[in-house]
């Protein structure tokens, strides 16, 4: 976590630089049948370790955006030299590695309500039936009471290389005059850890352009390592590995819709969900079928 003397800039990244999803549109976490059961019964959503959910080369990704960032001629500003140099071994050395400091948990949605390539994914069932939630993203936010080691972000994946650019300028030059106004050794050295953190953050939301047909939305929770104290995380297993992640409560009131992948059985699956969603006390919340046409 961020020092005081730089929390500021550090909350500006991660918090504020990053795009917000549409305050009036609902976000969507797609999901299997059990998974829709396990959400809805418990009002639980499980926010999982991002270091075991995505492959190495999403946090490469980051890095080589970087690189081509500090390659620009046209950069906005000449850099301080040790600031540069210091930079480059982080390039060289981070893209690889897990973060030292914290942990960090994902939970990922969509701005799409019906996405064909999400759909495809949670729909291997025997009736080939996938499920959608749609939350109004700030009630659920507002359910999410971190603790004092924990900082808790939220924003639109990036996937067009210039968006992705912008940012990370914003991010060079502001540690670049944090570095370069530092005193001492010690605080050169809080503003590099502080810098390592942010862009271990910014990681999760920066993606390949091929995947903006995704149009997703994370959740993120970093949380303090402490080497005298548990993580406090649960874990469930998957391929034989052991997978932590956090449970966050959300209101009830923080559902909004509930969608039907495209299917045979839309018109059971309908009637099903909605005896289901008043009975768990979920009010005022619409059942809605995917109007993608199903391929016989």
């Amino acid at each position: 976590m961020p020092s005081n003397s730089t929390d500021l800039l550090f909350r500006h990244i991660t918090q504020y630089f990053l795009p917000k999803p549409d305050a009036k549109a609902p976000i969507y976490h797609y999901t299997s049948p059990s998974g829709l059961k396990s959400i809805l019964t418990g009002g639980t959503l499980w926010v999982s370790d991002f270091a075991f959910l995505n492959d190495k080369s999403e946090n490469r990704y980051l890095y080589e955006v970087l690189e081509d960032v500090l390659k620009k001629p046209q950069f906005p500003l000449e850099l301080n030299l040790d600031f540069l140099s210091e930079l480059t071994q982080i390039l060289n050395q981070r893209a690889d590695s897990l973060p030292d400091n914290y942990y960090r948990y994902i939970c990922s949605f969509s701005s799409n309500p019906d996405s064909l390539s999400l759909w495809n994914y949670y729909t291997k069932t025997a009736t080939g039936t996938g499920y959608n939630i749609g939350f109004n993203w700030k009630l659920l936010l507002s359910s999410i009471s971190p603790s004092p080691e924990q900082e808790v972000s939220c924003g639109k994946v990036l996937y067009k290389p210039n968006e992705q650019a912008e940012l990370l300028e914003k991010m060079v030059v502001g540690y670049n005059a944090a570095y370069a106004s530092a005193s001492s050794p010690e605080e050169k050295s809080q503003v590099l850890t502080e810098l390592k953190s942010c862009l271990d953050i910014l990681s999760a939301y920066i993606k390949y352009p091929a995947f903006i047909n995704e149009e997703e939305v994370r959740i993120c929770i970093t949380q303090k390592k402490d080497s005298f104290c548990p993580r406090n995380a649960q874990y469930r297993e998957s391929n034989g590995i052991m997978i932590p992640y956090l449970s966050i409560k959300f209101s009830a009131d923080a559902v909004k819709s509930i969608g039907i992948s495209p299917t045979n059985a839309k018109d059971l699956s309908a009637y099903g969900i909605s005896g289901m969603l008043t009975d768990l006390g979920y009010s005022d919340v619409q059942v809605i079928p995917s109007g993608i046409p199903l391929r016989n």
